[in-house]
């Protein structure tokens, strides 16, 4: 494996560390001054609302679209001249075909936030009255108001995002491997001058500031810049319709990430009062070791994979795959050992100063340590994701998400109906349902792709 790759894998999983213990550290800011119960449940699901504009940045203007996009483009043999008097920057034929791209995706995902914006922003009280029906009135305006402040910084996000994008095709990944620490760093600070002042309100325009961040340090590079002070919005609907078309499984693929988001915490709930809150906590801890480990190294990937896949050097791709998956599977398979037995110790050290009962301490180690168990195969899935997005294997790619998105959702009925007919009948059999019908959907989620690979020899 080359050494780029070895720094930028080392170089996003330090800022990604970084994020996810300024991001714990958050999580035991709120549990100490919130509590487990309903108004910290409101926050965390406040935030699946507003991610439904997240399907339209992540699908056009993710690292795992746009980052391959961009590399098509700035290694083509053939670049389309340079339009006439569009700055300097245009003296790179290839620079200005990046230009195009971007103003052609950037325009469209303007586009579509905004239609979706106002459209959540005026039925937020009809999406909230579906997603938690039996919650009381006013917790349901809490969650109302806290997601239409939170709609705001869904605007900052894809600016970043695709800042990000732009950094790593010019192999300056500094800026995306930065941005989640800026983001958590941020909002940590504002919310601990804000929240004693305007309460969980406080909590939410913390995050809008913190998203304004996690945009401005990833424009601020050279190129970025130049590229964006080219940008112009243009109105292609003939580019727009073939791009949607041609990112449609992408599309899909995201949007069953955002309703898996939302099953698992609609699940959760189910158990009673605190229980988003304390299955949240778990997933949380267990999303930051996946952070570190699986996405920050699929992520420094990503530009190797692209240029073996644009130059067809399929003997690359092939051995590539083979050492990546092992190496993160073991890598992987020791971070979960870790995670299982050392789960009661992590939640008590972590959680040492908060609000938390030991009751409740043990219940989220428990959870924790049963989230251990697919953390290998969950790795190993997210740097397949990444290879199929890069090798411009789409549809695949979706179906991954399609598959754990159905796979759990018949597994908890069905652990859910078994449970039916034994003693065991309290709040928590519900949690310890799902995330057994979360882990045996990850495992075939696992093997069904590594056997789609094998079969087409690209593994």
């Amino acid at each position: 494996m080359s050494n780029k790759i070895l720094k930028s894998t080392a170089l996003f999983s330090l800022f990604v560390l970084l994020a996810q213990i300024t991001g714990l550290v958050r999580d035991l800011f709120l549990t100490r001054f919130f509590g487990i119960g309903p108004i910290l449940d409101t926050y965390y699901l406040a935030f699946k609302i507003p991610d439904f504009l997240n399907i339209f940045y992540s699908v056009f203007l993710g690292s795992v679209i746009f980052i391959p996009l961009l590399t098509k483009a700035k290694h083509s043999p053939h670049p389309i001249p340079p339009p006439a008097g569009e700055g300097k920057v245009q003296e790179d034929n290839n620079v200005s075909e990046i230009i195009k791209k971007v103003n052609i995706v950037g325009s469209l995902v303007l586009t579509l936030l905004v239609i979706f914006f106002v459209l959540l922003f005026v039925f937020m009280n009809f999406f909230v009255s579906l997603l938690v029906p039996n919650w009381t009135e006013t917790q349901k305006e809490l969650l109302v108001n806290l997601s239409r402040i939170l709609l705001i910084g869904q605007f900052f996000f894809p600016i970043g995002i695709l800042g990000g994008a732009i950094g790593m095709v010019y192999t300056k990944p500094f800026g995306m491997a930065v941005s989640g620490f800026i983001y958590n760093i941020v909002m940590l600070v504002a919310a601990f001058f804000l929240v004693p002042i305007f309460g969980i309100f406080g909590l939410t325009y913390s995050v809008v500031l913190g998203a304004a961040c996690f945009m401005l340090v990833q424009v601020a590079n050279k190129e970025t810049f130049e590229i964006y002070k080219n940008f112009r919005y243009v109105v292609a609907i003939k580019e727009w319709i073939g791009f949607i078309k041609e990112n449609l499984g992408r599309f899909f693929a995201v949007l069953s990430y955002q309703l898996y988001g939302i099953l698992l915490l609609f699940f959760a709930g189910l158990s009673g009062t605190g229980e988003i809150s304390s299955f949240s906590i778990a997933y949380n801890l267990y999303l930051a070791a996946f952070f570190v480990l699986g996405a920050s190294f699929s992520t420094a990937l990503m530009p190797k994979i692209s240029e073996h896949h644009v130059k067809n050097d399929k003997i690359s791709l092939k051995q590539g795959l083979r050492k990546s998956i092992l190496y993160i599977f073991l890598a992987s398979l020791l971070a979960g050992i870790i995670l299982f037995f050392a789960s009661n110790l992590i939640v008590k050290i972590l959680y040492h100063y908060s609000n938390l009962s030991l009751d409740t301490e043990i219940y989220i180690a428990t959870l924790l340590a049963m989230l251990a168990i697919s953390f290998p195969f969950f790795n190993v899935l997210e740097v397949i994701r990444k290879y199929l997005y890069s090798t411009g294997q789409i549809l695949l790619a979706g179906s991954l998400t399609v598959f754990l998105l159905i796979s759990v959702s018949i597994l908890i009925y069905l652990f859910s109906f078994v449970t039916l007919f034994t003693p065991l009948l309290s709040g928590y059999t519900i949690i310890f349902s799902l995330i057994w019908a979360m882990n045996i959907s990850i495992v075939l989620a696992t093997i069904f792709i590594l056997a789609i690979l094998k079969f087409k020899k690209q593994i």
